[in-house]
């Protein structure tokens, strides 16, 4: 029988440390084009800091790791749940030795079989302008642009977003 590609398993505080360190490898690697690197050294300290991981932990986020056929951390995904019958995908991040290997693809499937189970009727995310990437792969994955957005996040910075939304 063959082995499927990856796993998506819970992530609990016993996983912060490895969250933090794929973010610490992918993020500078997917924003340095995109972002200043005073930028993403204040969005790494915002949404990444050990504490911040574990709050999110303990309140209404749900994280993930991405795991391949050997266990080892391909990546992680968060997500919570903002009005009835709406999911966001918080964060989604794969490690570059993975990507193009069906493990986001993977992600963002049982991620649609969680929110189903909860009840969701849409999946949706930010996700930069400027990450062209990105917003492929999530219109290879059916994911279509509902607005645009610029949320400040302090610190004189802005997230400068499109909004993507799957029906589920």
């Amino acid at each position: 029988m063959k082995k499927s590609v990856c796993s998506i398993v819970q992530a609990g505080r016993g996983d912060i440390a490895e969250i933090r360190s794929i973010a610490l490898e992918v993020w500078p690697q997917v924003y340095k084009e995109i972002l200043s690197a005073d930028q993403i050294s204040y969005m790494m300290d915002m949404m990444y800091s050990p504490q911040v991981i574990g709050q999110e932990m303990d309140g209404v986020f749900s994280w993930y790791l991405v795991k391949d056929a050997d266990d080892v951390a391909a990546g992680y995904v968060s997500i919570y749940f903002p009005e009835d019958g709406v999911c966001k995908l918080d964060k989604i991040y794969i490690r570059p030795e993975f990507r193009n290997r069906g493990f986001g693809r993977a992600a963002v499937e049982h991620i649609c079989g969680v929110a189903r189970e909860c009840g969701a009727k849409q999946l949706i995310l930010n996700v930069n302008k400027y990450n062209l990437n990105a917003q492929e792969s999530y219109r290879r994955f059916g994911f279509r642009q509902l607005k645009s957005e610029v949320n400040d996040i302090g610190a004189g910075f802005v997230m400068d977003d499109f909004v993507f939304a799957l029906d589920i």
